[in-house]
């Protein structure tokens, strides 16, 4: 069968010419080691929280010429297709060869701890709690008690009523 050397695409016999980039057609594909690749098995990067973080990833990875493969947690493929979403966050992976080098790049190890990060976490500052505040609270909290227990007592008696002027 004859190959495209440009396009790298098989064609049919009766084909001499590439319908792409009209270069001859060859027997065989010459195996050069730069159009190949060889990497080894894939090496977990990180976690992220959505595919928005993960494609910002692999965007950044990929100017550095490192591919790097998705995986979605749980059902999260599905949620994705269906809701545009996921819950479960999407895991990056990497070719082991060059996992070292993707590290550095996102400067991040697989816990997702970032060396500009401090590694305390800040001092939680209390806020004291006034009387005011409290009686404020309360008052909230009845109203919405109140509006709630007559929503839930005056429209099934509206509809009841309803109902019964609509049987006479």
């Amino acid at each position: 069968m004859p190959w495209c050397p440009n396009c790298r695409l098989e064609y049919r016999e009766d084909f001499t010419k590439c319908s792409d980039c009209d270069a001859d057609l060859v027997e065989e594909l010459e195996n050069d080691a730069e159009n190949q690749q060889e990497y080894d098995v894939e090496a977990f990067l990180i976690s992220v929280a959505n595919t928005i973080e993960a494609s910002i990833l692999e965007a950044k990875l990929g100017e550095y010429d490192i591919p790097v493969l998705q995986k979605s947690k749980e059902a999260g493929g599905y949620l994705n297709i269906y809701m545009g979403m996921s819950p479960y966050g999407v895991d990056l992976y990497v070719p082991s060869k060059l996992l070292d080098k993707a590290k550095e790049i996102i400067r991040t190890d697989s816990t997702g701890y970032s060396p500009e990060m401090p590694d305390t976490e800040p001092d939680l500052v209390e806020v004291p709690i006034t009387e005011a505040d409290k009686a404020e609270f309360e008052r909230k909290r009845q109203f919405s008690i109140w509006v709630i227990a007559m929503i839930l007592i005056i429209i099934p008696f509206l509809a009841w009523l309803l109902i019964g002027l609509f049987k006479k």
